[in-house]
């Protein structure tokens, strides 16, 4: 059934590229690079892949790549349960099972790195944990990059113990970690628009700009505007590798640059363009990989920290470390459980540094009942 999707994109997309996406996927899927681990091994691998095609029925966004998989890393008993069909089961409670059988497939948070929720899915939470991986969410030529994952944000927290430790069917998952901060400020999200047009994400840049420099307790401007940076940047180049202040002296000379009036504020809508040069726009662009930001907002917590996470996220909500999670989590705190809104990256505690702290100061792991 899956191969006939498959085919069907590349008869119906041959005038606008879609069917030779497909067979490229399709490609890469079965006949993986052997440098690199194969993308058939886990199926919190497939995820994002999975979204790129097309597809009748909802269910098969799971049920479809399941003869995909490599059987050597397959789960036994009530987990490996967990993937058996079963048309008559809710899109619901398959998309559930798939996302907690692929997180306790590799014992870690990987899975949850396509998460980035926006409002209007937050909307639909009674239907849908926000923890569930929406498969059946057919992939949009926008959407959010995945976060960088050589990180080790949880540190020396142990693995992750309570993946699979409720009961069949129910809608909440328990995840083991730490409290760090909370969001104090937010920018607007970097929509589509604003990505794509020079002088509004130019406006967007001097957003960032305001809240940090009225907010932020870093000791020194230099430090300031190389955690602005690294963070915008999410930490790496465009090779991959750890950004150094070295390869981002373009962004940290633009972010200098650019001169707030008076009355500025971080709104969504007010515009505040000075002194704009499109040449030294791109000239930023070509030289730090900021695409991480796309479709996500640059925040302040109220200790000071900078980061960038969900497009949905707001003002009151949680950073976390949780336990198997190489990036912090953003949640949000309903009256007896959280939402799980997505992955992020803030600066200063991607290696593990908030769970030392933690640690030194005698503090306890929570459990979070995500839903």
């Amino acid at each position: 059934m899956w191969l006939l999707y498959k085919y069907r994109s590349i008869s119906n997309g041959l005038c606008n590229g879609v069917g030779l996406r497909c067979a490229s996927e399709m490609f890469k899927i079965l006949y993986p690079n052997p440098r690199f681990i194969s993308r058939r091994e886990y199926l919190a691998n497939m995820f994002v892949t999975i979204r790129k095609f097309e597809m009748t029925e909802p269910k098969d966004s799971i049920y479809a790549i399941l003869g995909l998989l490599d059987k050597n890393t397959s789960l036994e008993n009530s987990q490996g349960a967990l993937l058996e069909v079963d048309y008559a089961k809710s899109l619901s409670s398959v998309l559930q099972d798939a996302t907690r059988y692929a997180l306790c497939q590799k014992g870690d948070l990987y899975a949850f790195g396509v998460i980035n929720h926006h409002f209007d899915v937050l909307d639909d939470c009674r239907s849908f944990p926000t923890w569930a991986i929406r498969a059946d969410l057919q992939g949009q030529t926008w959407a959010a990059l995945f976060l960088p994952d050589r990180y080790n944000a949880s540190g020396s927290l142990e693995a992750p113990s309570l993946l699979d430790d409720v009961s069949p069917g129910e809608e909440v998952l328990l995840l083991q970690g730490i409290v760090v901060d909370e969001v104090s400020q937010t920018t607007a999200p970097t929509l589509r628009s604003t990505w794509e047009e020079e002088e509004e994400f130019h406006e967007w840049l001097m957003s960032v700009k305001g809240i940090v420099l009225r907010h932020c307790n870093v000791a020194s401007q230099e430090e300031l505007y190389l955690a602005t940076a690294l963070t915008l940047v999410a930490g790496r180049t465009w090779g991959g590798g750890r950004a150094q202040s070295s390869d981002l002296q373009v962004l940290l000379e633009y972010l200098k640059s650019l001169a707030l009036n008076e009355n500025y504020r971080a709104s969504n809508d007010i515009r505040i363009t000075k002194d704009f040069d499109v040449g030294k726009m791109k000239s930023v662009r070509n030289t730090s990989v900021m695409d991480y930001c796309a479709d996500r907002r640059f925040f302040l917590t109220g200790a000071g920290r900078v980061g960038i996470g969900p497009r949905c996220m707001q003002p009151a909500d949680i950073v976390v470390v949780l336990r198997g999670g190489s990036n912090p989590f953003i949640l949000r705190k309903r009256s007896d459980s959280y939402w799980l809104l997505g992955a992020a990256y803030v600066h200063g505690i991607m290696d593990g540094e908030a769970v030392q702290i933690h640690k030194a100061r005698g503090g306890s792991e929570e459990v979070f009942h995500i839903r």
